[in-house]
């Protein structure tokens, strides 16, 4: 696992690639792409503008339980389960998954920045996996940070990566640019103690 550490107004956010091998992070890619999407999501109920796409929660398939009943989960869920457990635990042991859900985003897509915590003394984290297959810088989609309205970071969707933050971090996800072939996919992670 290759590890890049952010400040980020003085909080640590960490950039983890090589979490999963080439053919987990396709599989990955082949079942969310699947996956019946919404219209209407926001990451936060404070935040009423924030439109994107948004499939069903993945959390019934996430569940520990159902992974015992192997022929009900699809492969897909159960490397992703093996590498969230892995960032969890070596990382912010303390930490539980509240929620799964996979975002997609198109060049059509908005979203604001927003916080995922009720308030800025939150100690939860949010775990984004980035799960397209690949992607070039010229296709946009980068997740921003921000204080006092300013980009202090910023983060491109490179296949494959978490990024882990304290969700009280004022963030955006960026759109794909016009030149992209592809929508964006992640999976975010919701986590409290």
């Amino acid at each position: 696992m290759e590890i890049k550490k952010l400040n980020i107004d003085n909080r640590e956010v960490l950039v983890l690639d090589e979490v999963f091998e080439e053919f987990e992070v396709n599989k990955i890619y082949e079942f969310i792409q699947y996956q019946e999407f919404g219209l209407n999501h926001s990451s936060n109920s404070n935040y009423t503008f924030d439109n994107r796409y948004l499939t069903k929660s993945l959390d019934q398939l996430f569940d520990a339980e159902q992974l015992f009943d192997a022929e009900h989960v699809p492969e897909a869920m159960v490397i992703l389960k093996r590498g969230v457990n892995k960032v969890i635990s070596e990382f912010v042991p303390n930490q539980h998954v509240k929620g799964i859900k996979i975002n997609l985003t198109d060049v059509m897509s908005n979203s604001l920045p927003h916080s995922d915590a009720v308030n800025k003394h939150n100690t939860n984290y949010t775990l984004l996996y980035y799960a397209n297959f690949t992607w070039d810088i010229l296709w946009g989609g980068q997740t921003n940070f921000y204080k006092h309205g300013e980009i202090i970071g910023s983060v491109l969707p490179k296949p494959g990566r978490f990024l882990l933050f304290p969700a009280s971090i004022i963030h955006q996800a960026m759109p794909p640019s016009y030149f992209s072939p592809y929508k964006r996919f992640t999976i975010p992670v919701k986590l409290n103690i």
